[in-house]
């Protein structure tokens, strides 16, 4: 009840993954029982199955929901394997967007990685809008507002983004001491030289895939 139980969010399920590292962001305590204690049934169609190659970034957009728990190095890290993620994990994220029973914080994560892959993608206003629209949700902390900036950064340019950043900074001195901040600093104030992110599993059709993205969250950039 103090964690509300399963969430939705993640496009090819683990909510009991993603439920345990709830109860550690509250303070549960755990005790691991030896020996083997329940049964799982396995069915040769499953979501378990049909999700089993895009587990790395579902991982990782687990990961970014739990920010308490991992170094921002680690999560900038995952926001990189989030960038690539399949066509097919994007079209499962659009599909929990449209559903009543995905809650709305719920969907702000979906909101939130499905920006990541439009501005990697080139669609930067999209995905400044996006960032925009999950800013001040509070259970994403830092992740946004950095996005925010960076878009801001080739949208506008330096004058813009310098004060975003320097917030951050002053805001999160954890952020701030890591490489990869330091680098998207740097190259803002010099020119734009994003990291690549992890090579996507699937390249057939994603162009058509990343404009349905865009569309469907407000318009192609």
């Amino acid at each position: 009840k103090i964690v509300g139980g399963y969430s939705s969010a993640l496009p090819w399920g683990n909510e009991d993954y993603d439920f345990w590292l709830k109860l550690l962001e509250v303070g549960v305590k755990y005790h691991k029982l030896t020996g083997e204690h329940v049964f799982y049934r396995s069915k040769k169609q499953s979501m378990m199955k049909t999700g089993a190659p895009y587990v790395k970034e579902e991982h990782a957009m687990m990961r970014t929901r739990h920010v308490s728990l991992y170094h921002p190095a680690k999560l900038l890290r995952d926001h990189r394997l989030v960038m690539g993620m399949a066509t097919q994990t994007s079209h499962r994220l659009l599909y929990l967007q449209t559903k009543a029973t995905v809650s709305t914080m719920d969907k702000a994560y979906g909101r939130f990685w499905l920006a990541l892959s439009l501005m990697h993608r080139g669609h930067l206003k999209a995905a400044l809008r996006e960032f925009q629209a999950v800013e001040r949700v509070e259970e994403l902390a830092w992740q946004p507002a950095l996005y925010v900036a960076l878009c801001t950064c080739q949208l506008k340019g330096r004058a813009d983004s310098a004060p975003l950043l320097a917030e951050l900074a002053v805001k999160h001195p954890q952020l701030k001491r890591t490489q990869e901040f330091h680098r998207y600093n740097t190259n803002c104030r010099a020119s734009v030289a994003w990291p690549s992110p992890a090579p996507r599993l699937d390249t057939a059709g994603s162009g058509a895939g990343d404009r349905r993205v865009a569309s469907a969250l407000g318009g192609v950039a």
